[in-house]
């Protein structure tokens, strides 16, 4: 009597589950993102000092990470047991799930970059870092958003899969 290992796709499931425990998606502005238009810092230690302001500078605090987070987090939770989901069903693969649940989270960021409204300490009344127009005199730079001159940080927003 001979015994037939039949399969149906479980060692392929099995890869991909595993590959999924071990795998890391980031999202935001990685070290090689690209530098400033002075080339004196990188997009990412900008970016940082947006995060949590300069009060050496007088800028406000403008959290984009922390309040996409906040605001997306049920959303996000929900897109991972969906994707996890469909690995273990076999629908797709490790890796493409990481892609997806990269390229949702990155467009949630950059949705955050353009609309969210702050509540700024200075003035006592709230303001998108991005919409609200710059006071009159101030330098034009190509935009009257805040967080926005030519797009380079918004559009160095990027998300890896490893």
């Amino acid at each position: 009597m001979s015994v037939v290992d039949k399969d149906n796709g479980w060692k392929h499931i099995r890869d991909n589950v595993r590959q999924l425990n071990n795998m890391v998606v980031t999202v935001g502005h990685h070290s090689n993102s690209g530098r400033t238009k002075k080339g004196d810092m990188t997009l990412a230690q900008l970016m940082a000092i947006h995060e949590v302001g300069s009060p050496k500078i007088s800028l406000p605090a403008t959290p984009i990470y922390k309040r996409t987070f906040e605001d997306r987090q049920k959303r996000v939770l929900v897109l991972q047991r969906k994707l996890m989901r469909a690995v273990l069903l076999g629908a797709m693969t490790a890796k493409e799930a990481g892609k997806m649940l990269g390229a949702y989270y990155e467009g949630e960021l950059k949705n955050t970059f353009t609309r969210v409204v702050f509540k700024n300490p200075n003035y006592g009344k709230r303001f998108s870092p991005n919409y609200t127009k710059r006071p009159s005199g101030a330098k034009v730079t190509g935009s009257s958003r805040r967080l926005i001159d030519a797009g380079n940080i918004r559009n160095a927003i990027a998300y890896k899969v490893a």
